[in-house]
């Protein structure tokens, strides 16, 4: 699938730009950013299945004091494509600095009161990447 496939699964009419850093192949196209997950792009080998559970949880996440991407499904439905395409809601921002420490503890609590009643997936457990192993 090339991107101009994936723009329009997403039905989103814009010039894509690469972005810088992360996980790659990521784009902004328009308002949206297309991000294809592969097993271990979110540092979990079973990210192509935990990326659903967090679209998922993202439309109905009450965002009081921090911000977070919204999932966008296909034009069937679904939040990935077949070949593990997935679209976000662009959040506007920049790195944080020294100054911002007091706001990003902040914003953490915030985000952590919001996920307070979302059960942790199980296979957040079964996580055998070495950031996994690490965490445990």
């Amino acid at each position: 699938m090339n991107l101009q496939d994936v723009s329009d699964a997403f039905n989103i009419q814009a010039s894509p730009e690469p972005l810088s850093g992360g996980s790659q192949p990521t784009f902004k196209v328009g308002n949206v950013v297309l991000k294809r997950v592969k097993e271990t792009s979110l540092e979990n080998n079973h990210s192509p299945e935990l990326i659903q559970w967090i679209a998922e949880f993202s439309q109905a996440l009450k965002q009081d004091g921090f911000r977070f991407p919204k999932a966008l499904q296909t034009q069937e439905g679904k939040w990935i494509t077949k070949d593990g395409w997935t679209a976000w809601t662009v959040v506007e921002g920049r790195h944080s600095t020294k100054e911002d420490v007091v706001g990003v503890i902040e914003g953490i609590v915030a985000f952590h009161k919001a996920l307070a009643g979302i059960q942790k997936n199980p296979l957040m457990d079964e996580n055998q990447t070495a950031w996994g192993k690490a965490d445990r």
